[in-house]
């Protein structure tokens, strides 16, 4: 028998109402997790989510609809339509790149358990409390990159750097951070990171990032974080970066 166009498109729309119920299931299983284990800012998670579901349903709306219309379109024997993946620009690659030399920073400074010594405080602690901090500012695109430029920094001294406390407390956490990373990699190794961050204000253009030494460059960083993972197990929960990467570098059409 064959399909008609009513058909196929009650059956894409009932795939995609499966879809949002699915969706809105694990947000309620979210929100019991949350108040089971008494988390902060419970709503503002809640809403972070819903946003990240929103846009995942629009993109699968979108997807699901050209899959319809392919399917009616081969029904009535015509040539399937032929829909491009958009390229990902340089500052959305930079943005991915940056997220694994984070997560590198975590696994490559904590120990087999997930302890470390904070870089600001000296305080022992675990990767719960961790954040990954840039000495410079990850704006400052030619040095954000580089390995010695991001440490392992518990929660209360990364809270003191921020813009709403104190210049002298931002100061003075910034100055131990200076002199323990001058000690965990030498004066040699800040002074190249000082010289680089010089050359990006001189010559921006010239010194940021480009898509070429981005798509080069992350298969490294790819690379470094499987190995790297092999030696720890505390890190959770664990994110796929090649097949992450092989979504971003897919740019050849596709027929839906």
């Amino acid at each position: 028998m064959k399909k008609t166009k009513e058909f196929i498109e009650k059956k894409w729309e009932q795939k995609f109402k499966a879809l949002k119920d699915k969706t809105e299931f694990n947000l309620k299983l979210r929100q019991q997790d949350y108040r089971a284990k008494a988390e902060v800012d419970i709503d503002k998670k809640l809403e972070k989510y819903r946003k990240k579901t929103a846009s995942y349903l629009a993109r699968k709306k979108l997807e699901y609809d050209r899959k319809c219309k392919n399917e009616i379109r081969q029904s009535e024997w015509k040539e399937l339509r032929t829909y491009k993946l958009k390229s990902k620009t340089r500052n959305q690659l930079l943005q991915f790149a940056l997220s694994i030399a984070q997560e590198n920073a975590k696994l490559r400074d904590t120990d087999e358990q997930g302890n470390w010594v904070c870089i600001s405080c000296n305080k022992k602690t675990s990767w719960s409390n961790w954040h990954g901090w840039h000495l410079f500012s990850r704006m400052l695109q030619w040095v954000a990159l580089r390995k010695e430029n991001i440490n392992f920094q518990c929660r209360d001294c990364n809270y003191t750097t921020w813009p709403k406390w104190s210049t002298v407390m931002k100061e003075i956490t910034n100055q131990v951070y200076k002199k323990n990373l001058i000690r965990k990699y030498g004066l040699d190794r800040y002074l190249e990171l000082e010289e680089h961050m010089q050359k990006w204000f001189a010559n921006i253009d010239k010194y940021s990032p480009s898509y070429t030494f981005l798509e080069s460059y992350i298969p490294d960083l790819i690379e470094e974080n499987e190995k790297l993972r092999k030696t720890k197990s505390f890190y959770k929960p664990w994110k796929n970066r090649r097949k992450q990467w092989e979504s971003f570098v897919l740019k050849n059409p596709i027929k839906w």
